[in-house]
């Protein structure tokens, strides 16, 4: 099974944020300043949510999260991302650890019931596993906290984990440092810390999270990473060359 990306992640599509917060694909959030154009179509009007007359389908959205080290490192979620992030939206959310409290836990339940933990060296609750798989759609999930993996965010390291778990999209973290990227046979998405907690890597943390939209053969990457006052978004788009069974 192999992957193309059709969307190379240094083609950089960005959306400042204006007024009131905009999620995006699909128009979960309504007003911006700029709206980009997603599959050749381009709203100019910023009240009309993206792609709202386009039929959804398959479509599943995957909230990946994590590293947020509340109340330790941070008191809370950004704000801006909290205003964004409400509940009825997202069929499916993936937290690769460090939350570190049951309250973290409860908040991200409410913003959707299907909610898959692993265990991050400093969560109180033991019973998050330290690896875990979910199949969405065409795609099989591996999750991981990351701390297991020497060295940390290590690209052969992780490979050989997706190779074990047998996944086509890991999802791991403890670096604090979005990354998506193709690599051997399958993708490894890290979301970066939610928060912006410091890591032992590195102070310097800018607060992000990933939505998968998983369509198909297809899976769309949006990231989403508050820079200076404001929510970036970026996407990367891959696919399946085939339909293997997963």
């Amino acid at each position: 099974m192999s992957w193309l990306p059709s969307a190379m992640a240094g083609e950089h599509r960005e959306v400042r944020m204006t007024y009131t917060i905009c999620i995006w694909p699909y128009g979960l959030w309504d007003v911006v300043s700029v709206l980009v154009d997603y599959e050749g179509y381009c709203f100019q009007d910023p009240l009309r949510p993206l792609r709202e007359s386009v039929e959804v389908g398959t479509m599943v959205l995957v909230l990946a999260i994590g590293d947020l080290h509340i109340p330790h490192r941070a008191p809370d979620l950004p704000a801006k991302f909290k205003s964004m992030l409400v509940p009825g939206k997202i069929q499916h959310i993936i937290c690769t650890g460090n939350l570190c409290i049951k309250e973290v836990h409860d908040y991200l339940k409410s913003l959707c019931p299907s909610l898959h933990i692993t265990r991050g060296e400093y969560d109180e609750d033991s019973r998050y596993p330290e690896t875990k798989t979910i199949t969405i759609g065409q795609f099989k999930l591996g999750l991981c906290h990351g701390h297991q993996v020497v060295p940390w965010g290590d690209l052969d390291s992780l490979a050989m984990l997706q190779r074990q778990l047998d996944v086509d999209i890991l999802v791991t973290g403890h670096t604090h440092q979005f990354k998506a990227y193709k690599h051997e046979a399958g993708v490894v998405i890290n979301p970066g810390s939610a928060t912006g907690a410091y890591s032992s890597i590195t102070y310097d943390v800018n607060p992000s999270f990933v939505l998968m939209d998983i369509d198909g053969l297809r899976v769309v990457v949006y990231v989403y990473e508050l820079i200076d006052g404001e929510v970036k978004v970026d996407k990367i788009d891959f696919k399946k060359t085939s339909t293997a069974t997963i």
